[in-house]
């Protein structure tokens, strides 16, 4: 999931062989999200979207992180560009996205599936946070990918 995605797509890239099938739920940027001023403003487009009661599940491994790392990982996400090392991607993808997500919106899920051999999008309820606000839908697109399905 977001930044997670991002490492999981290096890993497909890297080590093909041991990589089956790839899902990416929200992943990390497109590119005119890659300056801080845009950036900002999609957080609070998000932010409005995200139910409350996704905090307790968050809130803990950002203050464990603390302000620097947190600074980090976003500033390596700016520096990420996912399109181009999706044609590279061997395997089936699967680029799921939240309905209300402005940090990694439907278009770029669209755009990112497109340039990979075997991509598919899919769009659940939510925004950013939705593996932790919808996570039935969220194991149902992992089982699916998982087992082939389309």
């Amino acid at each position: 999931h977001s930044t997670g995605a991002q490492v999981a797509l290096h890993a497909a890239v890297r080590r093909p062989d041991r990589v089956a099938s790839l899902v990416l739920l929200a992943p990390t940027f497109p590119p005119r999200l890659r300056r801080t001023g845009p950036l900002v403003r999609a957080f609070a487009r998000t932010a409005v979207h995200e139910s409350p009661g996704v905090l307790p599940a968050v809130l803990p491994s950002y203050l464990k992180a603390g302000p620097r790392r947190l600074a980090a990982c976003v500033r390596s996400a700016q520096s990420d560009a996912p399109e181009r090392l999706m044609p590279s991607v061997r395997c089936p993808v699967t680029v799921v996205v939240g309905e209300h997500d402005a940090l990694s919106p439907p278009h770029w899920a669209h755009r990112l599936a497109s340039l990979a051999g075997h991509g598919q999008v899919v769009v659940v309820p939510g925004a950013h946070s939705f593996p932790h606000t919808s996570p039935g839908h969220t194991a149902a697109v992992l089982e699916r990918a998982g087992a082939g399905l389309p």
